[in-house]
């Protein structure tokens, strides 16, 4: 869940620079809590919520790295890198695919790189 009273502007995130290569991630603070800023496969930029939409537990508890998936402590819980819901730890073991569901997802903001800067904008 988003606050509305910080949502809809632009704010710098991190510098580009800090996430160089596809599946790097770097775990930093906006004005709306703890965010997790990924690169994809393809090089994508994401700034995702970092708080489990199941029970608002912290998702990624390491400020930087490299992950192709990420997993919630709580119930295990995994997410790709652009914040969609993949299923738990044990039925994507088990080769189980999850149902399409938006609301499991992370909260994902708008992106943009400008003058070096991820900024990110929650709606």
């Amino acid at each position: 869940m988003i606050d509305s009273a910080s949502s809809g502007h632009w704010e710098h995130i991190v510098e580009v620079s800090e996430l160089p290569q596809s599946f790097d991630f770097v775990t930093t603070r906006c004005s709306i809590g703890p965010v997790l800023v990924t690169r994809d496969a393809a090089g994508a930029l994401h700034v995702l919520s970092n708080t489990c939409p199941h029970q608002r537990a912290t998702v990624c508890r390491e400020p930087a790295g490299r992950a192709e998936r990420f997993e919630c402590p709580n119930h295990y819980w995994l997410f790709a890198p652009d914040g969609r819901f993949l299923g738990s730890r044990l039925s994507v073991a088990s080769g189980r695919a999850a149902t399409d569901d938006p609301s499991k997802n992370l909260a994902r903001a708008d992106v943009t790189v400008t003058d070096g800067w991820v900024m990110a904008r929650f709606r």
